[in-house]
């Protein structure tokens, strides 16, 4: 008898919407949290997603939904436990900016020191 391949996950369009197709959710759990805090199956909190990972050459990658989309170029990623954060990168100081320029090979003229005015208190 020929083995019975399991059916695909049902893709759905979004009506009216072009772009990838919505998959439905299986159902999870998260480890760690008791039962009475354990979402309803199904449910998703406001303030998360779920998000799709993919391969992008040797690395994984994630697509960031944008209404949690980060400022700027950089980000900082670090691993806690499962979990995986990912934050906004703090701007660079005056310092580590001046830091990472080459410096100017061109002499400054002298500049004539003067002192102040006296002043009568």
């Amino acid at each position: 008898m020929a083995e019975r391949r399991e059916k695909p996950t049902k893709r759905t369009r979004r009506p009216g919407k072009r772009g990838a197709p919505e998959f439905e959710q299986p159902e999870t759990t998260t480890p760690g949290l008791a039962d009475s805090d354990r979402p309803i199956a199904g449910a998703v909190a406001r303030n998360e997603r779920r998000v799709r990972l993919f391969k992008n050459g040797g690395s994984q990658a994630v697509r960031i939904p944008r209404e949690f989309e980060l400022p700027g170029k950089e980000a900082i990623m670090r691993k806690e436990g499962e979990r995986l954060i990912v934050e906004p990168a703090p701007k660079r100081s005056l310092i580590e900016l001046l830091d990472s320029w080459d410096p100017i090979d061109e002499e400054c003229p002298p500049i004539e020191d003067m002192l102040p005015e006296p002043v009568d208190l």
